[in-house]
Order: C-alpha cells, then sequence, then structure tokens
C-alpha cells in the first residue's frame, strides 16, 4: 500500500512541475535577443556625450518614490529620476505647472537634469 501511494504521490508530482513549463509550437524558430551587456572605461570625459538634453513643460503630479517623480507632459504621465534636482522638487507642490529640461539615458530612463515652476 505505501508503495502505491509513493508512486502516485511520485506522479502527481511530475505532473505539477511540468504543467510550469511553457512550450510555444506556434513560432518556434523566434528567439528572444539576449541584451548585449558591454563594459568600458569611463573616466568621466564621455558621459552622456549621446545623450541630448531636451525641453518641456508639463504638470508635476508628485513623487513617486524617493528617486522618481512623475509629470505630465501632452497629457501623458512620464517618470523621471530626480537624483541632480532633489532640492528643486522639494519645493514644488502637486499639479503645478513646470518647466524641465532632461535626457533620456541608454536605458530608456528620463534622468531630469533641470525643474522649475512655470512662470
Amino acid at each position: 500500500m505505501k508503495k502505491i501511494l509513493l508512486h502516485i504521490l511520485l506522479i502527481a508530482t511530475v505532473f505539477s512541475l511540468s504543467a510550469c513549463g511553457v512550450f510555444n509550437q506556434e513560432n518556434p524558430q523566434v528567439e528572444q535577443e539576449e541584451p548585449q551587456v558591454t563594459q568600458e572605461k569611463d573616466n568621466g570625459e564621455n558621459k552622456n556625450e549621446e545623450s541630448i538634453t531636451k525641453e518641456a513643460t508639463g504638470i508635476y503630479i508628485g513623487q513617486i518614490d524617493s528617486n522618481a517623480v512623475e509629470i505630465n507632459i501632452d497629457n501623458e504621465p512620464k517618470a523621471f529620476v530626480i537624483t541632480e534636482v532633489e532640492r528643486e522638487i522639494n519645493k514644488l507642490e502637486e499639479n503645478e505647472d513646470v518647466r524641465l529640461k532632461y535626457i533620456e539615458n541608454e536605458y530608456g530612463q528620463l534622468i531630469l537634469k533641470e525643474i522649475e515652476i512655470k512662470k
């Protein structure tokens, strides 16, 4: 009796573990690209060399966490990293019109460089 229960338990375990796997038969040739990681020496000379500073106006919605804020630009909410402008952010109130300068880094993150109240 114990052997039968052990076999049933073993079979149930195998089926439950095999159900966790996913096999895509529709497009077996489609492969996911792995992000290429390159390591470069950063001596500070060409930091943000390819980044273009963009200017915009929007509505400051509020702080997401200690590192990011949300600002509506053209009725689209966007998250910005605030490492360089923390003091200016603390002076803002929610739903305030702002003028800002930012860059987009190689990971698609928007980095806030300057922010001020729109007058």
